[in-house]
């Protein structure tokens, strides 16, 4: 996108257009990202992350995107338009805990005016897909802290169905996947807060008094809700480890292609 002003104004990213507009620009890894493009990117993410995120404030995303916290990121994928504003990101770390390849998951979010578009999917896709290929012939974990169902539902579709996802109800994890829980939580300096049978953080949000959001956001599956509500209060978390193989993410792809086939089908009989 030569001559646009997200152009100047976020220098040395690999960019890749989106087919709906807008552009996916990624620092791999974070360290190249000039110091001009993190002020310009701080000055713009954070009213949006506040907005998305409406139990913090900007001061809390200020730290979480200081120029140390950025250091220590391996990968920023953020979704903006031709004027630079953004849209939606998502970040990660590369790493090798309990023998197995790893990307954690560090941070996501979409503006509440894209919601449901399917763009941090489209973001969090381009990310893990690469991380899959380099870990070939091995398979990739996905792992991050959250307490959204709704991303906790998006990681198992992603993943092609519940099984290469934990924790899960009445399901409990093997110790590989709890060696991978307990590097997440050694990673975030939580690891004494973690219960290892239920993978769930005690307090995982203390910083921000009542929790990330006013409300908890509600998926589409009241099973997923009512089991968060349940297992975590307003501040806890999951450690969410998510295995994928091309195989996996292949057979997702198929799946959600031909779900969406279906959908614009029985819309367009509804129409004739």
């Amino acid at each position: 996108m030569p001559g646009t002003e997200a152009d100047r104004l976020y220098p040395h990213a690999s960019r890749k257009r989106f087919p709906q507009g807008g552009h996916a620009l990624m620092w791999d890894p974070v360290s190249k990202m000039p110091p001009e493009a993190r002020h310009e990117w701080r000055e713009r993410a954070i009213p949006v992350a506040v907005e998305a995120f409406d139990g913090t404030s900007a001061d809390y995303w200020r730290g979480h995107w200081s120029d140390a916290e950025l250091e220590r990121l391996s990968v920023l994928n953020v979704a903006v338009d031709d004027l630079g504003r953004v849209h939606g990101w998502v970040s990660g770390v590369r790493a090798s805990w309990g023998g197995q390849r790893v990307l954690y998951a560090a941070s996501a979010g979409v503006s509440p005016t894209v919601q449901g578009s399917g763009l941090s999917a489209a973001l969090w896709r381009r990310v893990v897909l690469r991380e899959t290929v380099r870990a070939f012939p091995r398979p990739l974990f996905v792992v991050l802290r959250t307490s959204h169902p709704v991303v906790y539902d998006a990681r198992t579709a992603a993943a092609g169905g519940p099984a290469a996802v934990y924790p899960r109800p009445g399901t409990p994890a093997p110790p590989q996947i709890v060696r991978l829980a307990q590097g997440a939580a050694e990673y975030l300096g939580q690891a004494r807060d973690l219960n290892p049978s239920t993978l769930r953080i005690n307090d995982a949000y203390g910083a921000v008094p009542g929790g990330l959001w006013r409300e908890r956001p509600r998926s589409r599956d009241d099973r997923s809700n009512a089991w968060f509500d349940d297992a975590l209060g307003a501040t806890d978390a999951f450690v969410v480890v998510t295995r994928f193989t091309l195989l996996s993410m292949a057979r997702a792809a198929f799946t959600s292609t031909r779900q969406a086939d279906s959908r614009r089908d029985g819309r367009n009989r509804v129409s004739a």
